[in-house]
């Protein structure tokens, strides 16, 4: 005759445990796109394109991806206008807390001339003139200001795949008065990221500035 085996409370969850590190690490070895591919999909936000007000394009894109993608929309009537800041901050890794002391880089003057060389005439380009952004949320913020005062009520943003879903997130929380879609320039790299050491820098990356983002949402509990 058998005896039954009961198992405690804790030799339960240990044992559930233990089974499911034991699937979850057989999925990411044998079939890595069930179990990492969607942490790739989660950041790359894609919305159909509607006509807006404008178009916003996010400094820190050295290659033409972000502007050539502003431009598709442009020459599509999307928008009639195209904005970025005209520069930012480059915040060294280990932050101090002035930030006039960070180092700036004219991000907004190679945005103008890659659209200008496409195209876009110089009057549907507007640089919003500030020099104390550091971060997305900083250069949200004054985007936002500047989209506000010239009376705007709805806007493209325009970013790097890997980035869609934090800049998602942050202009809801800065600007959830004016009504925004995102437009990403391709990276299929990001399918596949977990073969690509500059693709896994970049999943690392956003998540963890993704989690920040989080953190300050509603308050300030990063105080910032």
């Amino acid at each position: 005759m058998g005896h039954s085996v009961l198992l405690s409370s804790r030799q339960t969850v240990v044992l559930f445990g233990s089974v499911c590190a034991v699937v979850l690490l057989s999925l990411a070895l044998f079939a890595p796109t069930v179990l990492l591919s969607p942490l790739g999909r989660f950041l790359m936000l894609r919305d159909p394109p509607r006509k807006a007000d404008a178009l916003v394009v996010l400094l820190g894109d050295r290659t033409r991806g972000r502007t050539a993608t502003a431009y598709s929309l442009f020459a599509e009537g999307v928008a009639p206008k195209i904005v970025f800041l005209s520069s930012y901050r480059e915040r060294p890794w280990f932050a101090v807390a002035d930030v006039d002391s960070y180092p700036v880089s004219d991000g907004g003057g190679f945005y103008e001339q890659q659209l200008t060389s496409f195209g876009v005439p110089e009057g549907a380009i507007s640089k919003v003139h500030y020099d104390l952004a550091y971060d997305t949320s900083s250069e949200l913020r004054a985007v936002a200001k500047y989209l506000r005062a010239a009376g705007h009520q709805s806007v493209v943003l325009v970013t790097s795949a890997s980035h869609a879903r934090r800049v998602s997130i942050i202009w809801q929380r800065v600007a959830p008065d004016i009504a925004e879609r995102v437009s990403t320039a391709p990276d299929a790299g990001l399918e596949q990221w977990w073969t690509s050491a500059r693709c896994r820098h970049l999943i690392a990356y956003e998540y963890g500035a993704l989690v920040k983002e989080l953190l300050r949402w509603p308050g300030s509990l990063l105080g910032v």
